[in-house]
């Protein structure tokens, strides 16, 4: 009885994982913009047009540049209060965490090398809005970890969330620190 119920539990367990595994292939596979749609329908569109990640290991700092579009389609201006990046992964141990970082405002160095999206922004009817953001992280998310994907969370001014999937074969593939052992996931 028991061994019929632990293969059960391990045919779950299989399932689940392909079913993950396919969707990390499906995001790993994207090449064109995200776009995320306001929830009160369609008026306000996020879009992440492009993104880079540099992974400092020695620091366990984390760096993400990515270029968003916003984009008002509606008849009434808009206003943009607050972007966040939701980084998700995975522990070695196989909990799963997520973490939402907020844009970092860089150090008055000189004018800067990609035109950054100032926020809040106002958006007018019909508008789009097109700028980079900056995010930086040390020592937040786990070392060894697998990051499973990334999201664009940003807020208006009336407190509404619109949501937008920014997993990146870029991003994907520069914010690793190498491959994990065979035993992945087994400790």
């Amino acid at each position: 009885m028991a061994s019929a119920l632990f293969t059960a539990v391990a045919l779950a367990a299989l399932a689940l994982s392909a079913m993950a595994y396919r969707g990390s292939r499906q995001a790993l596979s994207r090449t064109h913009p995200v776009r995320g749609t306001h929830p009160a329908g369609g008026s306000f569109a996020l879009q992440v047009m492009e993104g880079r990640a540099r992974r400092s290991i020695s620091d366990d700092t984390r760096e993400y540049a990515l270029l968003v579009e916003l984009a008002n389609d509606s008849a009434h201006a808009i206003a943009v209060s607050s972007v966040a990046l939701r980084v998700t992964y995975r522990t070695r141990a196989n909990f799963l965490g997520a973490v939402d970082l907020q844009p970092d405002v860089p150090a008055d160095k000189g004018p800067p090398v990609r035109p950054l999206l100032v926020l809040p922004a106002q958006l007018r009817p019909g508008e789009r809005v097109t700028g980079w953001l900056l995010f930086r992280t040390v020592n937040v998310i786990p070392r060894h970890c697998r990051v499973q994907d990334y999201a664009l969370v940003a807020i208006d001014a009336a407190g509404v969330r619109t949501l937008t999937d920014a997993s990146l074969p870029a991003l994907l593939a520069a914010d690793t620190d190498g491959t994990g052992p065979a035993t992945w996931g087994w400790d």
